[in-house]
């Protein structure tokens, strides 16, 4: 007689009684489940000093570290000692549209976990006290990524590609927005937060779904209620003034160290543009892979530096096209020339079909081969639920990719690089020797520019 269990297939999703949405996917060959809390709020999301309130730049970040210090059933020991116990590891990250809380936890505990994520979530404390003693935290990271030249050069980039847009706003912030913050201002944050439609919880594991709908009824975000989702922003990239290209040009940064690193940064179409895979597929082309023209030229060619790519963070409004590379600062110079060198030739030479079989077969890879970890699984799932309202198969991605030819590569990449490059230069030295360094690149920037 067969007694296995049947399992369901493929993802189901549920609304709880409050308005927040549950998908989960059943697999029972995992030890452990993995459970996601997405609310879909992040730092675009944060309001500047208006009203008599002060500003919010930084908060969401600063938020998701503080519900961890208290809560009105847990203070912050217990939270740990629970979260041991149970040998489960919950953290969570603030991202541009949203925040996650995440746990996962070994099969037999995770109800226990899961009690411990949902009152740091709904009802963390946010006291006084809590605040001032993780603003010192919070203050350290900054000052890490300010000491980090590809951290930075990747802040200043987005800065430089989305000027006065929130999406070009730090997630972090700075340290003059850290000292601005209040515990108010995080409460606020806190309860808009709190919006049952605006919350989705997603989980992989042996987990059955009924039952996890039923414990997440009987628990805090059973007595959420639903408000009004706030409008984020209606335009799309190069379809509104805010969102039109910028101009490219060349900042340089002073970082102490040892190497230079070099970033370069353009607008590229919205989340749901039909563009959006060519661009995609244009990044794997230049620098995703290691039979990539940047990696083959850059690399093996030339032996510049170690770190090289490209790769392209998608949004609602607009993505971003990034290229990085760094190498000793004594190499700088020559980094910049072979980087200039493989944009020229892309200018004037697309891919070929070999080309683009190979990008699209790296870029299928990581789909792939990401999605055999339960942590990315439950991110595409709960991504995906919030932010389009639907879930997108693996294998509908793979074939939009596939589908991309050399043309729609080519029109692409004239789209989004035809007002230049957003260029940051970041290591030792001063900004007139940095300047100096990136010549190379500020001259196919120029010259990129005034042909188009």
């Amino acid at each position: 007689m067969n007694t296995a269990k049947k399992v369901t297939e493929g993802p189901r999703i549920s609304e709880l009684s409050s308005g927040v949405r549950v998908v989960s996917e059943e697999m029972p060959g995992l030890s452990g489940i993995t459970c996601g809390v997405w609310l879909g709020m992040g730092s675009t999301d944060e309001r500047p000093g208006t009203g008599g309130h002060s500003s919010e730049h930084g908060g969401m970040h600063f938020l998701e570290h503080v519900l961890f210090k208290g809560t009105t059933r847990f203070d912050a020991f217990e939270i740990a000692s629970r979260t041991d116990a149970a040998g489960a590891e919950i953290n969570a990250f603030t991202a541009k549209e949203h925040t996650c809380f995440h746990m996962q936890v070994p099969t037999g505990h995770e109800w226990e976990a899961l009690d411990v994520l949902a009152s740091v979530v709904v009802e963390g404390t946010c006291t006084d006290e809590a605040v001032d003693v993780e603003r010192g935290v919070i203050a350290d990271e900054i000052a890490g990524r300010d000491d980090d030249p590809e951290d930075l050069a990747g802040e200043i980039g987005y800065s430089m590609a989305l000027p006065g847009h929130p999406l070009g706003r730090s997630i972090l912030g700075d340290s003059r927005e850290l000292d601005a913050l209040t515990p108010a201002a995080l409460r606020r944050l806190h309860s808009r937060a709190m919006d049952a439609e605006n919350i989705v919880i997603a989980a992989v594991g042996p987990v059955d779904h009924d039952e996890l709908c039923a414990r997440l009824e009987d628990s805090p975000f059973a007595d959420l209620t639903s408000g009004r989702a706030e409008e984020r922003y209606a335009e799309r990239a190069f379809g509104s003034p805010r969102l039109h290209a910028a101009r490219g040009a060349l900042a340089a940064i002073r970082v102490e160290g040892q190497q230079t690193h070099v970033g370069l940064t353009v607008l590229t179409p919205a989340r749901d543009d039909p563009r959006r895979p060519a661009v995609h597929v244009a990044a794997a082309v230049l620098g995703a892979g290691v039979s990539s023209r940047m990696f083959q030229g850059i690399r093996e060619k030339y032996g510049v530096g170690y770190n090289v790519f490209a790769g392209v963070d998608q949004f609602g409004p607009a993505g971003i096209l990034q290229i990085g590379a760094s190498a000793p600062a004594n190499r700088a110079q020559h980094l910049m020339t072979a980087v200039a060198e493989e944009l020229r030739a892309f200018d004037v030479m697309p891919p070929d079909e070999a080309e683009l079989r190979r990008a699209t077969g790296y870029l299928r890879g990581a789909i792939l081969l990401g999605y055999d970890d339960p942590m990315v699984r439950m991110g595409r799932l709960g991504r995906h639920l919030l932010e389009r309202g639907r879930l997108t198969t693996v294998e509908v991605s793979i074939e939009r990719l596939r589908q991309v030819s050399a043309a729609d590569v080519a029109e692409a990449w004239e789209l989004v690089t035809a007002r230049g490059w957003h260029t940051v230069v970041a290591g030792p030295g001063r900004e007139r020797g940095l300047r100096k360094v990136a010549s190379p690149l500020a001259r196919h920037i120029n010259d990129a520019g005034r042909a188009r």
